[in-house]
């Protein structure tokens, strides 16, 4: 489906102003995780996400209970933030593992709204939300993830020297 042009343009005016409150808070000094907690999920990785789930909650593949989807980082934002290098990167790489649409699920907005910065292995309230086997597949899939934003980092931290890297154009 084709978005019309004032539409487009709406959603580009967006993305302009999520890119200025992003430097703006950079440049305040704010707390990185409040900084990321601004700029994540984008406009742009959420639509993709709600987009990609077409209505259905990713831990059960079923429609929302509430009704509404919302986008969740499966490794909580927090922990992200507290990642090992992740302070370290520079601010467009931190951006881009915070928005990495591979960490990003739509899920139930009341129970997102629950489960707030806890981890699916220690969120109390998972039962009220979730059955066993849903919360079994999210745990699974935190875990891998964890690791692979973990090695995300580790990469962004240690560019490759420069006799290993692709020329800036081809030809």
């Amino acid at each position: 489906m084709a978005l019309s042009p004032d539409l487009a343009r709406h959603i580009k005016a967006a993305e302009g102003m999520e890119k200025q409150l992003v430097e703006q808070l950079y440049r305040e000094g704010r707390p990185l995780y409040v900084i990321m907690r601004a700029a994540s999920p984008s406009s742009k990785s959420r639509s993709f996400v709600l987009r990609l789930a077409a209505g259905r909650d990713a831990a059960t593949g079923l429609a929302a209970r509430s009704g509404v989807l919302e986008v969740d980082h499966v490794v909580p934002l927090n922990d992200i933030v507290r990642m090992p290098g992740f302070d370290k990167l520079r601010p467009e790489r931190q951006l881009e593992i915070v928005n990495d649409v591979k960490n990003l699920r739509a899920i139930d907005s009341l129970a997102n709204r629950s489960r707030g910065d806890w981890s699916w292995h220690e969120w109390p309230q998972a039962l009220v939300h979730y059955d066993t086997a849903a919360i079994s597949r999210m745990r699974a899939l935190e875990d891998e993830l964890r690791t692979y934003i973990a090695d995300r980092i580790r990469i962004l931290s240690h560019p490759l020297p420069a006799t290993f890297r692709r020329p800036a154009t081809f030809g």
